[in-house]
Parts: structure tokens; sequence; C-alpha cells
């Protein structure tokens, strides 16, 4: 005998309707967002990474920064922030395995696959937060009397999106592997992955295929003349972090949805062009234009100011004057000079070796620019 209560308000379907699973994913991924990002080590690493930043910012290149290479210098404290990301999103993904609640999800509104859509959205704030730290550390550069050049946005897209490359593996390693020691294995292995793509050739593809592409040596080149794919490596990180969480999504069930496999197929394809355009090797224009700037400066040369009567010139984007003019190296060559020519007034040219890209390694010989 079934009792019907007047009045009752009827109970809706929630496991059929998709908005109110719409609505309880982001709902998951808000919360899972905040309990990441309070978690001790994504605390610990945004702690070093702003500390070391603010640090090192207050004086870097004795305030007087080319912003082509202000932008590369935001790239890698923002691994660091990934690694400790890659863990935690790792351990949230596990936390129903470790405590047994895994099969009370059943009768939850949200099937496995937008679990992890929830949880791979947590980690989105992480890599806005880091977003606004690297702009951050840029505007500081940027506004300082002495910045020169401009950067690239491609190169400060990496930092970001390192950490939502990261992150999505955590996630992904996690349907993988069911085991809390998976996420600090692999954070071993990319840090020695790391040491080994440090040491490849200047000139060669691989070392681009990682996150974060650290030149070996401290040349300022001018903005045009540097070579590095920047976008296209952005476009190969974004790429590659889409195809590690659409395959996270599709382990978890989500395999058959028609819109899931569309989405990995243009992942993919993002992820192939993005890589295959980020060509290690400078084109032919750029290497001209570096033997053309390393070997006739009369001709690139503009005239920074006047010091004493003396002409300063430097190149467009690299110099400044105060980085030109050293009055006692002046005095010193006057010193050397007979006759009346310690009265007249001096030339001071900067000078820049392009030829051999942005690596400045003492073991390559380097024959002297021979232009006066």
């Amino acid at each position: 005998m079934t009792a019907v209560i007047p009045g009752a308000p009827a109970v809706p379907d929630a496991t059929t309707g998709p908005r109110a699973s719409r609505a309880a994913v982001f709902a998951l991924a808000r919360f899972e967002a905040r309990r990441l990002l309070l978690r001790a080590p994504v605390l610990i690493a945004f702690a070093g990474y702003v500390g070391w930043t603010v640090w090192r910012t207050r004086t870097s290149w004795d305030g007087f920064p080319a912003l082509q290479d202000a932008d590369r210098a935001t790239q890698t404290g923002p691994l660091l922030v990934g690694l400790a990301v890659l863990l935690c999103a790792n351990h949230a993904v596990l936390r129903s395995r470790r405590h047994g609640t895994e099969p009370h999800f059943a009768v939850l509104v949200v099937p496995p696959w937008r679990r992890t859509v929830g949880h791979l959205l947590s980690v989105v704030p992480a890599a806005l937060l880091v977003a606004a730290c690297v702009g951050g550390q840029f505007a500081w550069e940027a506004l300082k009397p002495g910045a020169i050049g401009h950067g690239s946005p491609g190169e400060l897209l990496a930092g970001p999106l390192s950490v939502l490359l990261l992150g999505a593996a955590g996630v992904l390693l996690a349907r993988l592997v069911a085991s809390p020691l998976a996420a600090p294995l692999l954070i071993v292995f990319l840090m020695f992955s790391a040491l080994f793509t440090t040491g490849l050739p200047d000139g060669g593809r691989a070392r681009w295929l990682a996150p974060v592409v650290v030149e070996n040596g401290g040349v300022t080149l001018p903005s045009d003349l540097l070579g590095r794919p920047a976008a296209w490596h952005a476009l190969y990180l974004a790429g590659l972090a889409l195809c590690l969480a659409l395959a996270a999504v599709m382990l978890s069930g989500g395999a058959r949805l028609r819109s899931v496999r569309a989405g990995v197929a243009g992942a993919v394809a993002l992820t192939l062009v993005g890589a295959v355009a980020q060509d290690g090797n400078v084109s032919p224009e750029t290497a001209d234009a570096r033997t053309r700037i390393s070997t006739t400066l009369e001709k690139v040369h503009r005239c920074a100011a006047k010091r004493e009567g003396n002409d300063l010139l430097r190149l467009p984007g690299v110099g400044t004057a105060h980085r030109l003019y050293r009055a006692e190296v002046v005095e010193d060559v006057r010193s050397l000079a007979g006759g009346t020519a310690p009265d007249r007034p001096l030339t001071v040219r900067q000078r820049v070796e392009a030829r051999y890209g942005l690596s400045d390694d003492a073991a390559i010989p380097r024959p002297p620019a021979r232009t006066r």
C-alpha cells in the first residue's frame, strides 16, 4: 500500500538533468581548486616562487633590463608550482580510493568522467595565479627607467601553460595508476629528463619538446634576431595539455562521447602543428641579419647620447647610454694616445656577436669582429 502526501514537492530526476550535472561539475571544481591552493606543497611552492621572483627582480640587470630577455626569465619559476600542482591534483583524484568512498559516488549526479572534468578545471585557478605573477614580474621589469626592447607574448605564456600541462598530467596519471607513489616517481623522472634536455644542442628541435627551453648563455640580442619560435611553442604546450586532459576524460568513461573524440582529434592536430613548426634552426633571413649586425655595425648603429663630447653608438633594442659609457675606460684610452689625440672626441660603439645566437659557451672559438 502506497500513501500519497498531498502538497509534497516532486523530487526532480537529478541523474538525468544535464544542467544539474554541469552545476555539480563546477561546484566540484571550485571545491577542489580551493583545496588544491591550500595544500602545503602548493603553498610552499608559491611562497618560494614569489619570494625568489621578488628578491631577483629588485636588482636584475642592474636596473637596465632587455625585455626580450626578461620575458624568458619568467619561465623557470612556474615549473616549481607546476610540480606541486601535479602532486596535489593526483592525490585529489585518488582521495576517494584512499578513504574507501569510491562506491558512494555511484549515487551522485556526476558520472566518473564528469568528476575528472571537475578535477581538471580545479587546476585552472593555479595557472591563472601563476599568469598573474608572470605578468607582475614582467611589468616590474618593463617599468624600470632603463628598460629596453620588447617582450614576446609566447614567451610569457610558457609558464602558465606549463602549470596547466603538469596539472593535467597529474590527473591523467591518477586515472592510469591508482597509487599515490606514481606522482612522486613521475616528478623525479621529469627532473632527470630536464637535465638531459638542457644538455641538448641549441640548434636542435628535440629540446623544444620540453615545457621550458632555457638558453645556455647570457648574450642579449635585438628582439628580431632571437630566432625562438615562442608562439609555436605556446601552441604546442596548449595542445599537449588539452591532449592529456581529454585522455584523462576518455579513461574515465567519456570515450563514447562524440564531443570528446572530436576534441582529442583537434588537440592532437594542435600539438603536431606546434611541434613541427617550432623548429630549433633559425631562418636564413635571421641568420643573414645576425651576420650583418656582427660584421657591419656602422649600418645598424644608432646614436644613444653624447657624453663629454664623445658619441655613444648603440644597437637598437640592446644598448643604452648607461651600458655603453664608462668614464674610466674612456680616460684609459685617451691616456694611451699621443700628441693631440687625447683632446679629440671619441666614438664609443657597442659590439654584439650575434652569429652564434643566444649561446655563450667559452669552449666555442669565436673570432673577434674586425670592424672598427
